[in-house]
């Protein structure tokens, strides 16, 4: 048999060339993948914060894979450092990439980072297809076929989710960390990242500075200075790792004077830069980023003093409906550049960044319609605003402007007075002074005069006040405009009786009558009646007093004004307890309480049943005193705010007399917190007395003292002798208790200098 020779054929396709058969055919297998993981950037020698977000980072990233996680905040909040630091934590091989989103000239596009992560993954250059799509099929085919625990995936400084969607592993041999300045549009668990608070803000500082030299102890050595060189870094860790660097260059730098040096807000993002590191530059990144509208509102921001914007006050800013200034508000915050607020449609902006938005350029026609609206507010629903109203009424120009604090100071002063506001009332009037005495205007100067001194008399600034009244009074005079006179004659005569000088108060308020005579307001003549009862009183003339209040009730009841006959009815207690008729001042005090009640007053009941209880603690209807204010604090617990205030005030001396003196305390100090948040500096000085009695019934002698003295003190600041005497009275018998006689004589002789002669 012959077998036919040998051929080689190659048969079916199409060929474009002369086909060449090997002599030799090697076959060899392919190279096995050497991945190269763990590449992950230096973190922080010490990590200082955080606690909270790193236990839920680290919880999130327990799983066996498929955890997608993603940590968002303003630019220099930290973000990727907490990254790192998590990611070391975990011990899992990591893959790792800063896709500097925000940047436009090093922004990493999604190929270009699978290339990285394939190469890190074993994969030969010559491998890896040129196609996007492919890229990331190749990427998560290695990932699920790589052998041992799962890989970590770290995307940093992410963008889009258009640049992070081919990134994400999917699966669950991999778990993803992602760092951005936007909440991405992905399926992720987020971790929002907000600033430092002050403690950890100060550990940063010192933690960074003791990295670039282990014994420097400046921070430590200078608390007061560390803690405001934290608030004026708001507590950005950027800014505070800025901050700590300048100090590591000049060993000899007290932090007071770099503190010095950031307090001009006109300087201090320039100030914050220390070589690649800037504040200004993390902020920028971001701003460019935003669309022309959203901008345009950003830098809204630096035009509002106050402490936040209500959607409704940016919708009127920028001639946006509400719906379209929710949606760039919205943009905003999805950013990091503000935060919306409790309650929803409320929204700020970190004081760095405000100074940021302030660099940026301000529109006149926007800040015209932003006083506009504050200036519309007020004469409906402004108490939600009354922040904003106050910071925009004392602010400086640029961003105040001097016509609007004085409209703000006439219009919002008196209703700040309303609404016991004494605090902001007398910083607002007290702008509009400086603006209004140059200027030759005297009846807006003697308007607003009027309003500043019935503050000053609600603070118990009674000197100051008397002075404010009369110089009111003069420019009203000289304008030839006698009512107006009048009406400030009615709160001097108040002034001068609170300070014990009743003829000179029963003089002056009689002469207010005759002025407001004329008045078309017949309301007025009563109150010069009831103003004038506490002269009366005051010079011992119970009866007449009593007469007027009861005449001033009935014209203004027969002339169907309840709400003025309230106050006509109220103050005949006094002159019915000096009577001694306790009954009936407790009774004319619960009809008046029930006549607000009627009225649907009911901060005007609180304030009643509060009074009533004070007056009656002394008497025989004591027994009444903690039913009244068991009333006054139901009340007062709902409405909250100065009616709260004013019954926690009473509580104190009424747990005193009953020997609750643990109670007594509880309440002082609840008390204190209340009156300091509303400024009346009076109120202070009277809980102090009283929680200085508290504790020298508990045991702490030298606390009691320094609490009478510190009232004592108040009550000299207020130039109100009475209060000074009754304080020091406090003292005398703390002094007297604790045998020090020659500390109690010199004290005694004091009050004998204060007490004034009868007048």
């Amino acid at each position: 048999m012959t077998w036919p020779a040998p051929r080689n054929e190659i048969g079916g396709g199409t060929f474009h060339g002369p086909v060449h058969q090997a002599g030799t055919v090697n076959v060899a297998a392919p190279r096995t993948p050497r991945p190269a993981l763990g590449g992950l950037p230096p973190g922080a020698g010490r990590f200082v914060g955080r606690e909270d977000e790193s236990a839920l980072l680290d919880a999130a990233l327990a799983a066996d894979g498929g955890a997608v996680v993603a940590v968002v905040g303003p630019p220099g909040v930290g973000k990727t450092e907490l990254a790192v630091q998590a990611a070391r934590r975990t011990g899992a091989r990591v893959l790792f990439v800063d896709l500097a989103g925000y940047d436009p000239e090093r922004r990493l596009a999604p190929a270009e980072a699978l290339d990285g992560f394939l190469h890190a993954l074993g994969l030969p250059p010559e491998d890896i297809p040129p196609a996007l799509q492919d890229k990331s099929r190749a990427y998560r085919s290695l990932l699920a076929d790589t052998a041992g625990p799962p890989v970590l995936v770290v995307l940093d400084n992410a963008f889009s989710a258009e640049q992070l969607a081919p990134l994400l592993p999917g699966g669950n041999r991999a778990n993803t960390l992602i760092t951005s300045r936007h909440t991405p549009a992905v399926d992720a668990r987020l971790l929002e990242l907000a600033v430092l608070d002050g403690p950890s803000a100060v550990a940063l500082l010192d933690s960074v500075l003791r990295t670039a030299r282990p014994e420097d102890a400046r921070l430590a050595r200078h608390p007061d200075a560390a803690a405001e060189l934290a608030r004026l870094c708001e507590g950005l860790p950027l800014a505070l790792r800025v901050a700590a660097a300048l100090l590591a260059d000049t060993p000899t730098r007290p932090p007071s004077s770099l503190v010095a040096a950031l307090r001009d807000e006109r300087t201090r993002l320039r100030r914050l830069r220390h070589r690649e590191l800037a504040v200004r530059a993390a902020f920028a990144l971001s701003y460019a980023h935003l669309s022309p509208d959203a901008a345009r509102v950003f830098r809204l921001f630096a035009l509002n003093p106050g402490p936040d914007l209500a959607t409704s006050t940016v919708a009127a800013a920028v001639e946006a409906d509400g719906p379209d200034a929710e949606e760039l508000l919205a943009e905003l915050a999805q950013a990091h550049l503000v935060e919306a607020g409790e309650p929803w449609g409320r929204w700020r902006m970190h004081d760095l960044m405000r100074l940021f938005a302030a660099e940026q350029g301000r529109d006149e026609q926007v800040q015209d319609r932003l006083h506009a609206h504050y200036l519309g507010l007020v004469g409906g629903r402004w108490e939600p605003e009354r922040r904003n109203l106050v910071a925009l009424a004392v602010a400086e120009p640029p961003v105040g402007r001097p016509e609007t604090t004085v409209a703000l100071a006439a219009l919002l002063g008196p209703r700040l007075r309303l609404r016991q506001r004494p605090g902001d009332a007398l910083a607002v009037l007290t702008a509009a002074l400086a603006v209004v005495r140059p200027r030759p205007d005297v009846h807006l100067e003697a308007t607003l005069r009027l309003i500043h001194g019935g503050v000053l008399m609600d603070l118990g600034r009674y000197g100051a006040a008397e002075a404010e009244l009369r110089c009111a009074a003069d420019l009203f005079a000289r304008a030839g405009e006698r009512v107006s006179e009048g009406l400030v004659l009615l709160d001097l005569g108040d002034v001068l009786s609170t300070a014990g000088r009743y003829r000179e108060s029963e003089e002056v308020l009689r002469r207010a009558g005759e002025y407001i005579a004329g008045s078309v307001e017949p309301w007025l003549s009563d109150d010069v009646a009831v103003r004038l009862s506490d002269a009366l009183i005051g010079t011992g003339r119970h009866l007449e007093a009593l007469e007027l209040l009861r005449t001033a009730e009935r014209n203004r009841r027969a002339a169907g004004d309840r709400e003025h006959a309230v106050e006509a009815l109220f103050r005949q207690r006094t002159p019915l307890l000096r009577l001694g008729r306790t009954r009936e001042a407790l009774e004319a005090g619960l009809a008046s309480a029930e006549l607000c009640a009627e009225l649907g007053d009911r901060v005007g009941q609180v304030y009643v049943l509060a009074d009533l209880a004070g007056s009656l603690r002394r008497t025989d209807q004591a027994d009444r005193v903690p039913g009244l204010l068991q009333q006054a604090l139901a009340l007062a617990l709902d409405l909250g705010g100065h009616p709260l205030m004013c019954a926690a005030v009473e509580l104190v001396p009424t747990h005193y007399d009953a020997g609750r003196y643990a109670e007594a305390l509880d309440a002082a100090d609840t008390a204190l917190a209340l009156v300091r948040e509303y400024g009346v500096p009076r109120d202070e000085a009277t809980v102090r007395g009283h929680r200085a009695g508290a504790l020298e019934q508990l045991g702490r002698p030298a606390e009691a003292l320094a609490e009478a003295r510190a009232a004592a003190a108040l009550f000299e600041e207020l130039a109100d002798p009475p209060g000074r005497v009754w304080a020091l009275e406090v003292q005398l018998w703390l002094l007297t208790r604790a045998d020090r006689t020659a500390e109690a004589e010199a004290v005694e002789a004091e009050i004998a200098e204060l007490r004034p002669p009868a007048r």
